[in-house]
């Protein structure tokens, strides 16, 4: 996933020249497949030619002007993914440079080069004139943090949609030169869209767990919190974010939004919570009294949040239960008496199977918890 110095300094214009030169490409393939069919295939079409050396000629020729063809099209779509991707970081690049050099300013926030927000000037207890406009100065921490954590999350928007596109551009031009050495290849995939449907969308949760890659550090730090075992949280988010990402076939920034509306299920964000549950959880972990709305929207841009909450939910059912890191892992999406079903193993219980299923999930997370990035092996 792209990092905040990453897409600050991307050089877009080198992607929008590259776009240029498979422009010229293009035009000049298709330039040699018109001057071989008019002035070699036609003319000799019309010159009555017979026998097989003619037929071995317009075979040759055939073939070629397929060639041509099919290199036309390759061309065009590596140019068109090209534009696209070009087109969408360029926008997410803008937004990065609007939020940091206008928005964050606007709230008295600082981003660094890093990416790192803090108040610009920081809240000061000697210097009521740092107070925000409060009275109290634990208001005005209060509404600090809550301008600096509504920055970090536009930003990690901004940076996810950016990753997104450059991931989808890379998965499709793999996928358009494959297939045989020597050939040209019509292109499988010619919009970012049609690649994300057909299976790019499959790399924010497969592939050596690396959609969690960039969270590692909040996983061990949240996972130290609560007491909970990092791998386990780990394997649990891969185990969750598997089924919110088999949803989401659209741009992730609209997946989000819908998400946050409650459009796409009840369960929301990077643990898949219900929204009734996390109110609870911040109410007693985090004694902040939220409504359902809030904390859904909240969850679905805010995966520091919802990775916070996942392991409050596993410490929640440790010491509800009295059972292990692995079966809070199995309880983590069942109501009260099914866990007890489970637990009493009363095999016939209504929907005692989807426990055994999951249960049955965890040896395979598990293993997979060991490619997430910053996690102590």
């Amino acid at each position: 996933m792209l990092n905040y110095e990453n897409l600050y300094h991307a050089p877009v214009h080198a992607l929008e020249q590259a776009v240029d030169d498979w422009s010229r490409v293009i035009g000049k393939v298709e330039a040699l497949g018109s001057e071989l069919a008019d002035t070699v295939t036609q003319p000799l079409k019309a010159s009555g030619w017979k026998g097989p050396a003619a037929q071995t000629a317009m075979s040759f020729l055939g073939e070629t002007s397929k060639e041509f063809g099919d290199a036309a099209k390759q061309a065009r779509g590596i140019r068109d993914l090209l534009e696209e991707a070009h087109g969408r970081i360029k926008r997410n690049q803008d937004a990065l440079y609007r939020i940091t050099d206008h928005e964050a300013p606007a709230k008295g926030l600082k981003v660094d080069q890093k990416g790192e927000v803090t108040a610009n000037p920081p809240v000061d207890p000697q210097d009521r004139s740092t107070w925000r406009g409060k009275d109290d100065i634990r208001d005005a921490i209060e509404e600090g943090r809550h301008a600096i954590e509504a920055i970090k999350t536009r930003i990690n928007q901004v940076l996810r949609d950016a990753s997104e596109a450059d991931e989808t551009a890379a998965w499709a031009l793999r996928a358009n030169l494959g297939g045989e050495k020597h050939d040209f290849n019509q292109p499988q995939h010619t919009s970012l869209a049609g690649a994300w449907n057909a299976g790019a969308w499959k790399n924010s949760v497969t592939g050596n767990g690396s959609f969690l890659d960039p969270h590692g550090k909040d996983i061990v730090a949240a996972a130290n919190k609560y007491g909970i075992n990092p791998k386990v949280l780990a394997a649990l988010l891969i185990q969750e974010g598997e089924g919110r990402s088999l949803g989401t076939k659209i741009p992730f920034d609209l997946f989000r939004h819908a998400e946050s509306k409650g459009l796409v299920g009840n369960s929301v964000g990077l643990g898949q919570m219900q929204a009734g549950t996390a109110a609870e959880l911040m109410a007693k972990y985090h004694g902040e009294k939220v409504s359902q709305d809030d904390i859904r929207d909240r969850l679905a841009h805010d995966d520091r949040l919802a990775i916070d909450l996942a392991a409050a939910n596993l410490h929640h059912l440790k010491s509800t239960y009295g059972i292990s890191d692995e079966q809070a892992y199995t309880a983590y999406a069942a109501d009260d008496k099914l866990i007890r079903a489970w637990l009493r193993d009363d095999t016939n219980y209504p929907n005692y199977g989807n426990m055994t299923e999951r249960s049955d999930s965890f040896a395979k997370r598990y293993r997979e918890a060991n490619d997430v990035g910053g996690l102590v092996r």
